[in-house]
């Protein structure tokens, strides 16, 4: 004879399982239950393995006994091969060991371990006669003597579909805590960063973006004292090639402005030498985050660049590792290499 709902439960727990049982079948299912079911005569495995590919829904009593029961760790590997609905009703206010996880952790589960337990029978039954329901495609069958009426209904916050998708307002209300704390580390998070890109941009190192860093109304450099108009960068006309201190304004750049093609000459620079950071030199009109020659500021400052050998207007950008974008920027003059001629005899 099919029966409706299989209760898995461990023997220290048959007390609890009777009570839930009883409230089932007074809500009009009919259940299995060892040993009350297995008729003389009959094997307790083969009982049990018949009883569960014959029911609709199995409801798992969950416990610290259940836990270490490899008779019910079986019964719900056997519920989950035969396609039977599986219910856990947690009376211990514990976890499903590795073994039962691995069947249960896909399904919500009933928490009944809040004493007393009658205050959970009637929900329980609700939920379990809503899944059978649902699994006949129509009301319980008329064979069974009892049935709940109308204003009985299980409600539907009460109620666990198939996929168990509605959960119980403790599970909401835990799980609304939890989304409050991952909200307020990710918008925490976004604030730092936030925090972290204002200051580069818009504080001590640059202005409003597409404005140049600014610098004193003058700075000195080789005994050369030079002015830049609108406080932007500037570089002086000539700086001394060894032994000699190039003076770089307290943000930006400073280099000789003009240079000869192919000869090694010195940038000073102030910047955050952050790990990538370096100098270079390109043309004057280049693209955004372009470079050719270059020194990481790593390597020491003020730094050694060479020029190109190409005659012309160039310029010296501080470009940062990490976004290739622009910190600071001077222009250079790249003039053509003198040549020299040697008398023959």
């Amino acid at each position: 004879m099919a029966h409706d709902v299989f209760i898995s439960y461990s023997s220290d727990d048959k007390t609890t399982a009777d009570a839930i049982c009883e409230s089932i079948e007074a809500a009009g299912l009919s259940c299995w239950i060892a040993p009350r079911n297995i008729r003389a005569g009959d094997t307790w495995g083969s009982a049990i393995i018949n009883a569960i590919s014959e029911s609709r829904a199995m409801v798992l009593i969950l416990s610290g006994s259940a836990n270490g029961s490899r008779q019910v760790l079986r019964e719900a590997e056997r519920a989950v091969q035969k396609d039977v609905v599986l219910i856990p009703v947690r009376v211990e206010e514990i976890d499903p060991s590795p073994g039962l996880e691995y069947f249960v952790s896909a399904t919500h589960w009933y928490d009944a371990y809040q004493p007393p337990l009658e205050n959970h029978l009637q929900p329980i039954a609700d939920i379990v006669k809503s899944v059978v329901e649902e699994q006949l495609g129509a009301k319980v069958k008329e064979q069974h003597p009892k049935t709940i009426s109308k204003d009985s209904a299980p409600k539907p916050a009460a109620m666990l579909s198939t996929k168990f998708g509605t959960k119980t307002s403790e599970n909401r209300h835990r799980n609304k805590i939890i989304f409050s704390i991952l909200t307020l580390i990710v918008v925490g998070a976004i604030g730092f960063v936030l925090w972290n890109t204002d200051f580069f941009l818009n504080g001590d190192l640059l202005t409003k973006e597409g404005q140049e860093l600014a610098a004193p109304e003058s700075v000195t450099a080789a005994g050369e004292e030079l002015k830049a108009p609108g406080g932007g960068l500037a570089a002086p006309e000539s700086a001394t090639a060894a032994g000699g201190e190039l003076k770089v304004p307290k943000e930006g750049l400073a280099a000789p402005k003009g240079v000869t093609a192919g000869s090694v000459f010195k940038v000073a620079w102030t910047g955050p030498n952050n790990s990538g950071d370096f100098i270079t030199i390109v043309k004057a009109d280049a693209a955004e985050k372009t470079y050719i020659n270059y020194a990481y500021t790593k390597d020491g400052n003020p730094a050694k660049l060479r020029a190109l050998d190409e005659p012309g207007a160039y310029e010296l950008r501080y470009i940062m590792g990490q976004s290739r974008a622009t910190l600071a920027r001077a222009p250079i003059l790249v003039r053509p290499a003198k040549a020299t001629l040697q008398k023959t005899d």
